[in-house]
């Protein structure tokens, strides 16, 4: 058995065949772009990230028949808004996006800085956490919100694109500022509800490098792998 390995990064994409051992037999990369908007918004194309992998996969075409696990990590904060069906609503707003400001300021103002680490293990600063952001597009973009079945960072949508399910892990589930870090415990009802935040929108949080889905066969016909391969939460 082969693995099939993926390092998403910022302006690119890292893949590579491990071997069961977890050698590294072969690795490429594929580059994309991140966008910079209205001087400070910092934006990632999520179609731009899928042909990346779909470009990266067709250079190990002798070895996918072997393929028997995905795994894969992202950069983070990295958030995403999806539809119903885990098409992204928005471009991804990347760690370097800093047109939440204003957000962040508000954060301070209700909560509290040493009050929002108690809970969240965290800083409240944009850039450092995805909550800033997402009080952004609901102040600002509500027509955005009105179409979200679900949130997340990257991760939540590459693996809903592999497998179908909506998950976090709880790293990105801490770095969201929505999460109970401190407690390993869910979802802060503290926050969601000084903001207005429906808890109905954020995904479940599952162990990191747990399997919780497999392989759609959609997926498996653009990478040219088999229908069914575990992959493990990103």
């Amino acid at each position: 058995m082969k693995v099939l390995s993926m390092d998403f990064g910022t302006s690119s994409l890292k893949m590579a065949i491990l071997d069961e051992q977890l050698r590294l037999l072969r690795s490429t990369s594929e580059a994309y772009s991140y966008h910079v908007r209205n001087t400070d918004w910092v934006e990632l194309p999520a179609e731009d990230v899928i042909g990346a992998v779909i470009r990266a996969a067709a250079a190990f075409r002798e070895d996918l028949p072997e393929v028997g696990l995905i795994s894969f990590d992202t950069f983070s904060p990295s958030l995403v808004f999806l539809d119903r069906e885990g098409n992204p609503l928005y471009p991804i707003i990347t760690h370097l996006d800093r047109r939440s400001k204003k957000q962040t300021q508000e954060i301070l103002r209700v909560i509290g800085k040493d009050a929002f680490q108690s809970i969240t293990g965290v800083q409240p600063f944009t850039g450092g956490v995805s909550v800033t952001s997402l009080l952004w597009m609901m102040e600002n973009m509500p027509e955005v919100m009105k179409q979200t079945f679900r949130i997340g960072h990257l991760p939540t949508y590459i693996y809903h694109w592999l497998t179908g399910c909506f998950a976090t892990d709880p790293v990105n589930a801490s770095m969201s500022g929505l999460y109970e870090t401190t407690k390993w415990g869910g979802w802060s009802e503290d926050i969601l509800s000084a903001f207005s935040i429906p808890a109905s929108i954020l995904p479940e949080i599952r162990p990191a490098g747990g399997i919780e889905g497999t392989l759609t066969a959609e997926a498996a016909v653009l990478l040219g792998l088999k229908e069914g391969i575990p992959v493990a939460l990103g």
